[in-house]
């Protein structure tokens, strides 16, 4: 869905050109054209901007991730961005939205006031703009700041500070906090490095302490060869005290090789720990360090009494020493913004969507804000405004049956009024049949991106009510969306919302085209809508459950249910009444509130039950590369690699294997798997080594395709662990072209022929963010009832000389056999080893910790690439280990 270029402000005209004023590029552009950001264009001689209402995703964060020490400690803050950046930085960690040319016209359309009540419901104490920087959406930022400040929601700018002297008062006006990134402390390095200038920031931050109230704090990548030198550490500390105070917090964080830097180094926490003492030494008081592992750098003191006020592990904090904002030892006041006790929101990230209808069809015209020309408000292709029109685009925007009112609570709830024309309910049969199964085919066609077909004859053209589309695997719910409140034609409406509850709804992982077969389609046609008359407790008396839905408005929420909820769930009217005002976000006995309306219906249902699809295969992707394409040579190296003098196999509880080439690691494979039992089921955790698909991915497919073979997914498993870890994403692109898992699957099938797989990649991933994965694991080793083999896929250290690769390689090894996930994660981390799985093996044991046996890793055979190519200069290791 498409948003619509939004008119904007900061910009002149010259001769033929627009002049861009927003930041201090100042680009000058003719008609079309675009900016260095590349979302603000000159469209008919104005300026507008192409990514108002469309957002790269939203997740809940903690406030300390963005990163901010002083502001909200502990609280949640609800983080988004959109595409574009005013900055070239080549470091850029974010670039796959930040550099991003196009922005994807499946986007979810929020609106300020949608955001500013999501972050109200999911209990945000802010919002951040954040991702990419926010200067580039200005107007979209500015206009959601001020709907969070209207329901009393803080708002958070996470800026490079690179914005003109004319657009920061507006800008910053509305914002509550800030993180200043400041890239360096050299005129050369912003030019070289980020195309843009250093001056621009630093009068940014200078504005900002003396000029505004708002609370900033500064973060420094630090980046080894780059601005990392002691000298330039000195430098921008002296300057900090000298021109913003020593009680500006700033953090100094770690590098990461990333988009067009990956031959950098990460910055050694060596680095981050002097540039901290450096800063304690200039009289900064608050200097952090980020990106590291180092719960004394990470927490709060008092810079009187050195008391510990504030302490962080990541982002969890522990002890607390603050009574409000004064050190309860010596009653030093610390600066920020603190209210009370800290928050509890710990280290979770929880992605969420946002999503609505456009407020207006796509049009050849710019729509514009200025008075002189007024936007010319569009009528609706399917009918005219009615009484009920208001209620009716709350429920157009609704996410399944839930309603999100479109604009802020404070406004009187409508009437609910029912339309006077008849709609058609007496359908035959046949006809049901075909509006199900249109439903499904509509589905289908947006799944699969073709053009979406048109029901015909009269049938299109029934008056309808209402309609919601349901999809369902057995009894569980997959999407659903609707939309009532208007007379529509039923082949118009049914399009709508089939279209939407297949792309659109959510609360689900979106629906997959190879899924779709295997689900229910479910229709559901309102009609007989009715306004409760009677008050108080007294409505119970008009409502029958099985007979009717029911639909909520009260200031603070609206909600509907369809009547089948109630029956499937087995409700009685009490709960169904408190169920629909749960629905709408509100107090379970609001249903019999004054300032709360009630509306039964009716709905007619029409099914069309799974049909039978072919089954999705992934083909032998790598077989030619890493190993043997021809059946019989593969054949006879398995039997080879496997045929060691070994211990007898045993059950194990996990396996560590390596993933490249078998020329380099397969005896490592085969001297491993002779000690292990290989039960029916086995869950594969691979590193992601690719950049297509998602960071968290579960592969779609049936069936994963070996040269001679076909080895079966185990779709149960994966169904239930999708079901555990919302992040987690069943597509094809992350396993596409993805070796990690391949090249273990035919010594898998070998030591056992009836083996069945759930393979999974985790691209980047905090230590925090495993323990979600980890939790789910062993949840699904206790509900399966038969053994489980959890399977690491990881090589070793990558490409030092082979002395200085073993030694690395053996810290590693070291660590993980003490059993311990953080003393893994802490080692390699600390020692900068590449170990391309580690984030995979963290996992798993965090999985084995949580079942309350400690994990017992031991190191069956250890080699590297030198055995085979004779080369030692740049090795890769690999490592074969059991778990019990």
């Amino acid at each position: 869905m498409s948003s619509l270029p939004t008119a904007t402000k900061w910009w002149h005209r010259r001769d033929d050109q627009l002049v861009c004023t927003l930041c201090p590029r100042e680009c000058a552009l003719h008609e079309g054209q675009r900016g260095f950001c590349f979302v603000r264009q000159n469209v008919a001689d104005e300026m507008v901007l192409t990514t108002y209402g469309r957002s790269s995703g939203f997740c809940i964060d903690p406030i300390e991730k963005k990163p901010l020490n002083h502001f909200l400690p502990g609280t949640p803050v609800l983080s988004f961005g959109t595409a574009g950046c005013n900055l070239g930085c080549k470091f850029c960690q974010n670039w796959s939205t930040s550099k991003a040319k196009e922005f994807d016209d499946r986007t979810d359309f929020a609106s300020p006031e949608a955001i500013a009540q999501a972050a109200l419901r999911h209990g945000c104490r802010s919002v951040a703009f954040t991702y990419n920087d926010p200067v580039i959406w200005a107007e979209y930022a500015i206009d959601t700041a001020k709907a969070c400040h209207d329901i009393g929601i803080k708002t958070v700018a996470v800026t490079a500070g690179y914005i003109s002297e004319e657009a920061r008062g507006e800008f910053y006006s509305v914002m509550d906090a800030a993180n200043v990134d400041l890239k360096g402390f050299t005129p050369e390095l912003y030019k070289f490095l980020t195309l843009s200038k250093l001056e621009p920031v630093l009068d940014t931050l200078r504005w900002l302490k003396h000029e505004t109230n708002v609370w900033f704090e500064i973060t420094n990548l630090m980046i080894p060869g780059e601005n990392d030198s002691p000298d330039e550490t000195a430098r921008m500390c002296d300057w900090i005290v000298e021109n913003l105070g020593p009680d500006v917090p700033v953090h100094f964080t770690a590098f990461h090789p990333d988009f067009r830097m990956m031959d950098y180094e990460r910055t050694p926490p060596a680095t981050l720990l002097r540039a901290r003492k450096q800063a304690l030494s200039a009289g900064i008081r608050y200097p952090y360090v980020g990106n590291i592992h180092d719960v004394a750098g990470q927490s709060t003191y008092c810079p009187n009494c050195e008391s510990l006020l504030i302490e962080r592990d990541w982002y969890q904090l522990g002890r607390h020493g603050l009574r409000g904002n004064q050190c309860i030892q010596c009653g030093t006041t610390i600066p920020g913004v603190f209210e009370g006790r800290p928050g509890t929101w710990g280290a979770k990230r929880q992605p969420i969507r946002i999503s609505e209808p456009q407020p207006v069809p796509i049009s050849l015209e710019v729509p514009h804000r200025s008075e002189s020309r007024p936007e010319t408000p569009t009528k609706s292709v399917m009918a005219e405004k009615s009484p009920l029109s208001w209620l009716a685009s709350a429920i157009t925007v609704s996410t399944g049956n839930s309603v999100t009112p479109p604009s802020a609570p404070s406004l009187p709830v409508p009437k609910l009024i029912t339309p006077r024309q008849p709609v058609r309910v007496d359908f035959t049969p046949e006809e049901a049949d075909q509006i199900a199964a249109h439903a499904r085919a509509v589905a289908h066609a947006a799944l699969h991106q073709q053009p979406i077909p048109v029901l015909s004859g009269p049938l299109a053209d029934a008056p309808v009510y209402g309609i919601f589309v349901s999809f369902k695997h057995g009894e569980k719910l997959r999407a659903c969306k609707g939309q009532f409140g208007q007379l529509a034609p039923l082949g118009a409406l049914l399009n709508k919302v089939s279209e939407d509850s297949a792309t659109n709804d959510p609360r689900f992982t979106q629906l997959r085209a190879d899924e779709l077969p295997h689900l229910l389609t479910e229709v559901s046609l309102m009609f007989n809508p009715q306004p409760v008359q009677e008050t108080g407790e007294g409505r119970a008396a008009a409502i029958q459950v099985g007979k009717h839905g029911l639909v909520i408005s009260n200031p603070r929420g609206r909600g509907l249910l369809l009547p089948q909820v109630a029956t499937e769930h087995r409700w009685d009217l009490l709960t169904f009444l408190q169920g629909v005002c749960r629905k709408a976000s509100l107090p379970n006995d609001a249903w019999k509130a004054d300032e709360t309306q009630l509306m039964t219906f009716e709905a007619r249902l029409f099914y069309s039950p799974p049909g039978v699809s072919a089954p999705v295969i992934r083909p032998a992707a790598r077989a030619g590369q890493f190993y043997p394409a021809k059946v019989d040579e593969m054949q006879a190296q398995i039997d080879r690699f496997l045929a060691v003098d070994s211990p007898p196999a045993e059950t194990m509880r996990a396996v560590m294997l390596p993933h490249a080439g078998w020329i380099y690691c397969g005896d490592v494979m085969g001297r491993t798997l002779a000690r292990v039992t290989v039960p029916r089921t086995v869950v594969i955790v691979s590193p992601k080594h690719t950049a297509a698909g998602a960071t968290w991915s579960v592969s779609n497919a049936d069936a994963w395709e070996i040269p001679g073979a076909q080895i079966p997914v185990a779709t149960d498993l994966r169904a239930r662990l999708v079901d555990l870890v919302p992040a987690l994403t069943v597509e094809s692109a992350a396993h596409a072209q993805e070796h990690g898992i391949e090249v273990i699957l035919p010594f898998l099938r070998a030591r056992n022929p009836d083996v069945r797989i759930l393979p999974i990649v985790l691209g980047p991933s905090s230590y925090s963010q495993t323990e979600q994965f980890a939790q789910a694991l062993a949840i699904l080793c206790r509900e399966v009832q038969e053994p489980i083999l959890l399977v690491i896929s990881s090589d070793m250290n990558h490409f030092a000389a082979e002395a200085d690769n073993r030694r690395l390689d053996f810290l590693a090894i070291d660590a993980m056999r003490t059993g311990n996930a953080g003393h893994l994660f802490d080692v390699t981390q600390q020692h900068r080893i590449s170990m391309c799985g580690v984030i995979p093996a963290i996992t798993v044991l965090r999985a084995l910790e949580s079942t309350g046996i400690p994990p017992q890793p031991e190191l069956v055979h250890y080699d590297n690439s030198s055995s085979a190519s004779g080369q030692l200069d740049r090795v890769v290791g690999y490592a074969g280990m059991v778990i019990r």
